[in-house]
């Protein structure tokens, strides 16, 4: 082989040296980019783990990426709050006087000495004081047998003709 041979392998050589580098160079560029954009990551998970530690919630704890697959990394950190279920209230269209006529005298299931009136626009008159169902029940309750309840059903507790108004209803 001749010098101008040689002179261009090694011009070759050099050519591909300088292009392997530029590549590695390239890769050691990313690598640097992943493992910034890794330590980030870390660095907010630590932090939501501390903060959900001193409101004594649980994080969830996600493994971190070992590699960088995509040189775009969303950091979007979020500790979701538990929600509990909310109670659901039945609740009916009967009113007394679809089952009842106005006027019409109820009382309570025990004793049945304490009674009430129906009046037109649904409300119930009890000791002069006229009001729902549940609230004169809970009324009568309180004055008649004197315990102190804070809640009372009227479909429950008032009776017409002896048969409790729950049963009429259905």
């Amino acid at each position: 082989m001749d010098i101008q041979g040689e002179i261009q392998a090694l011009e070759a050589h050099s050519r591909d040296v300088l292009a392997n580098s530029e590549a590695i160079n390239d890769l050691l560029r990313t690598l640097k980019q992943c493992q910034l954009q890794r330590d980030a990551i870390l660095r907010t998970s630590q932090a939501a783990a501390a903060s959900a530690s001193r409101m004594h919630r649980k994080v969830p704890s996600t493994p971190l990426p070992s590699a960088c697959e995509r040189s775009s990394l969303k950091i979007t950190p979020s500790i979701k709050k538990s929600k509990k279920p909310k109670k659901t209230r039945r609740t009916f269209k009967t009113k007394i006087t679809d089952i009842l006529p106005v006027g019409s005298t109820i009382h309570l299931e025990n004793p049945k000495d304490v009674t009430a009136t129906v009046q037109a626009d649904g409300t119930i008159m009890y000791d002069g004081v006229a009001g729902s169902l549940s609230s004169t029940a809970k009324r009568a309750i309180r004055s008649t047998r004197n315990e102190h309840i804070t809640e009372a059903n009227g479909w429950q507790y008032w009776c017409f003709d002896g048969t409790p108004l729950k049963k009429l209803r259905m």
